[in-house]
């Protein structure tokens, strides 16, 4: 074989390298991202602690939505289902780590949504390196890596609504039934999570399918309702801490910014750019999938505008658009794509628009949080504070050290900040006790922190803090633990703060 020729093959090959790279590099992030965050302390993401606490309490005291006027402030406002799933591992097994169970549950939702759309790609394609691609496809949507650990509903609520759209696509009545099974236990783990219930009754209504509507309407109403009766006759509070956030504050900008990340995923784009094929061919089967993308993400964008949403509100969609994604890439591999120069084109701009940035974003990250030094910057705060905090009165103002203290008052203050200004708590009680010095020591984040034009804090409490103590000491550059004004710093607690390694500030450190 010739040079010239030997040129022209790796060119014609160009563009099912370009994807299939781009998916290991998606994979090689992904894996990084698990095996530095798994064993950690800290959270892996905002908000674990906060749900992690009240599912520990499920586990304890069968109660999930504690009484609002009593503290820890706030209670639960995630669905039951997610409070129970999070407790098992606690009933199983007793670790020093308390995050570790919750994160392989969460982690083998993740790898149960991942299966699932593998089998959707399987079913809709008859290629045999479908199922392949979607697995590389799907774990290098780039937005997820750093959520893969986090405790939230929405990878079991997905993998459960990938899972009802499969067995629609088996023309069975038993199927029918478990895909409405399906899809009303989705709904169990977030309020939100309706494509798979819509998209399911409204392909089966067009298609006529009558019988097969009625066994997937009946089974996925009585799995979406019955659990919530359930829990509602248990704890009367469930539909009120539910839809305590039912008026939001809307961020308009925050949601562009969001739904923009969601949009220019490479996998939402190859997905676009493969829908003329798939509408030109009318592909029955393929319409219940574009419909329940298209209702999932609708509702993403509609939910978005809150300034408490994030980015996993788009991860149901990212995974429903991935088979998409997956005829589009086998398409850069067929007849005259493949030897085209577009095709090349979109293969190298894959590559460096996507699979660099992930090589080099998974490299920083094993340069950054896999080495020891690195272990032990993040273990010391939580050491520190886990031997000093109990057995005294503290206020944390961060949700990972509240873990840490015998009786909380203060589980999740962005949260509350968020329903102080929906004016449906008063925080009045609270600044009053910290303005009587109360607490022996306040823990606070070092510097004042927001998310979406929401600070993590009331302000009416940070002033509270700031009149009322002064910085002692850091028990680690994200953290700073406050005591009263009044004391001298030679207690025998600030001591102990001290002997433990919190290292001490000067006097003209910030307040908060």
């Amino acid at each position: 074989m010739t040079v010239q020729n030997r040129v022209r093959r790796v060119a014609d090959q160009l563009p099912t390298l370009g994807v299939v790279a781009f998916g290991f590099s998606g994979l090689f992030q992904l894996l990084v991202e698990v095996l530095t965050v798994f064993p950690g302390l800290n959270e892996a993401g905002y908000g674990d602690s906060y749900i992690l606490y009240d599912a520990e309490q499920f586990r304890r005291t069968g109660l999930i939505y504690r009484d609002p006027a009593l503290p820890p402030h706030p209670p639960g406002i995630y669905s039951p289902l997610l409070y129970v799933v999070l407790s098992l591992p606690g009933r199983m097994l007793h670790t020093t780590n308390p995050f570790l169970g919750p994160r392989a549950v969460i982690l083998l939702a993740f790898v149960g949504c991942v299966l699932v759309t593998m089998s959707i790609a399987r079913a809709l394609i008859r290629a045999p390196a479908a199922g392949q691609l979607a697995l590389l496809l799907a774990c290098a949507i780039g937005t997820m890596p750093r959520w893969v650990l986090q405790l939230r509903g929405d990878f079991p609520g997905a993998a459960f609504g990938l899972l009802a759209v499969r067995l629609l696509l088996v023309p069975r009545w038993w199927a029918m039934l478990l895909a409405g099974t399906a899809a009303g236990l989705a709904f169990q783990f977030k309020i939100t999570f309706v494509a798979a219930l819509a998209a399911g009754g409204l392909w089966l209504l067009a298609a006529r399918r009558w019988w097969e509507l009625v066994f997937f309407s009946s089974a996925g109403a009585l799995f979406a309702v019955a659990p919530y009766l359930y829990f509602h006759f248990r704890e009367p509070a469930m539909f009120t801490q539910l839809l305590s956030l039912s008026h939001v504050i809307r961020d308009y900008n925050g949601l562009a910014h969001l739904a923009a990340h969601a949009a220019i995923e490479p996998v939402s784009l190859i997905a676009v750019a493969t829908l003329p094929l798939v509408w030109h061919r009318r592909r029955r089967r393929w319409s219940l999938l574009v419909l329940f993308a298209c209702i999932s993400l609708g509702v993403a964008v509609i939910t978005g505008v809150h300034s408490g949403a994030n980015q996993n509100y788009f991860f149901e969609g990212l995974f429903a658009l991935t088979p998409l994604a997956v005829l589009g890439g086998l398409r850069l591999s067929w007849g005259g794509w493949r030897q085209g120069t577009g095709g090349r084109l979109a293969a190298l701009l894959l590559l460096a628009y996507a699979g660099l940035p992930n090589l080099m974003n998974g490299a920083h990250t094993i340069r950054e949080g896999l080495g020891a030094s690195a272990r032990r910057a993040e273990r010391r705060p939580i050491e520190v504070l886990g031997q000093a905090l109990p057995g005294h009165r503290v206020l944390s103002t961060v949700p990972r050290v509240s873990l840490l203290i015998d009786t909380p008052e203060l589980i999740e203050p962005f949260q509350l900040t968020y329903l102080q200004r929906l004016g449906k708590f008063d925080t009045r009680p609270l600044r009053e006790r910290i303005r009587r010095l109360e607490f022996e020591a306040i823990v606070t984040r070092a510097k004042p922190s927001s998310f979406r034009g929401v600070p993590s804090l009331p302000e009416d409490l940070r002033e509270a803090i700031a009149e009322a103590y002064h910085p002692f000491c850091a028990p680690g550059p994200a953290w700073m633990v406050h005591l009263p004004n009044d004391a001298t710093g030679r207690g025998p607690f600030a001591a102990r703060l001290l002997a433990l390694g919190c290292t001490a500030v000067g006097p003209d450190a910030p307040a908060l």
